[in-house]
């Protein structure tokens, strides 16, 4: 755990969702050195068994070959593994707490620092998740995204800038990244919160996003 942005994301989704959500645990691994340390055989094969299930997984096949032809050869291959019943995972929606809160980890010593802005999205299969993929794609989801063109580029702030949607079936993670020099990180900060998310976004800047997303809709 020696980069800021690791030990930042191991943090942040029990900040954002609470110890008791799903989706609560790290986003850089889910254990601990001590958990590790402990863990036996009994705990692998258990987890194994509770998770592994038919009716908890998806097959996919590619090759040259029929659903016809095939169906028959999985049920006898499979026929031994049998569906249970699937513990329920705690997917409820989170509400945004309504104000801003900035957390702080103070690592002695490092000379960079990282910068992450995070917030609630709507599940994947929402109505909007066009606009949404749209939204990302101009603001940070490519190298050519105004965060990167701006902190990196224009004013050589940071390395690079960027942002994310965390994969999820339920509420997601939205994420704006930078990780700058660290006698710069004041002067990102208040950039990020300005210059991203204030000023409306030009027509050019949806010309990529919705060619990208235009070429991966045909693809499918």
């Amino acid at each position: 755990m020696s980069r800021p942005q690791q030990v930042a994301l191991r943090v942040l989704p029990q900040l954002i969702f609470g110890r008791s959500h799903t989706y609560g645990g790290s986003f850089t691994g889910s254990g601990t050195v001590e958990s590790v340390a402990c863990m036996t055989r009994k705990d692998i094969a258990s987890f194994h068994q509770t998770w592994f299930r038919p009716n908890n997984a998806t097959l996919i096949v590619a090759g040259d070959t029929t659903l016809t032809d095939l169906t028959p050869k999985l049920e006898r291959l499979f026929a031994g593994w049998k569906p249970q019943r699937i513990p329920p995972k705690n997917l409820a929606t989170v509400l945004p707490s309504g104000s801003s809160t900035v957390y702080v980890i103070d690592r002695p010593g490092s000379a960079q620092s990282t910068i992450i802005a995070a917030l609630i999205a709507p599940p994947p299969f929402a109505a909007s998740e066009i606009a949404i993929a749209a939204m990302n794609d101009g603001l940070g989801g490519t190298f050519g995204s105004r965060s990167n063109m701006n902190l990196r580029e224009e004013k050589h702030w940071s390395y690079g800038a960027d942002s994310r949607l965390w994969p999820a079936r339920g509420p997601r993670i939205f994420l704006a990244v930078a990780s700058p020099e660290l006698s710069l990180a004041k002067h990102e900060f208040a950039a990020n919160g300005r210059f991203q998310f204030q000023l409306p976004a030009p027509c050019k800047e949806f010309w990529r996003p919705r060619r990208a997303i235009s070429d991966h809709l045909a693809a499918q």
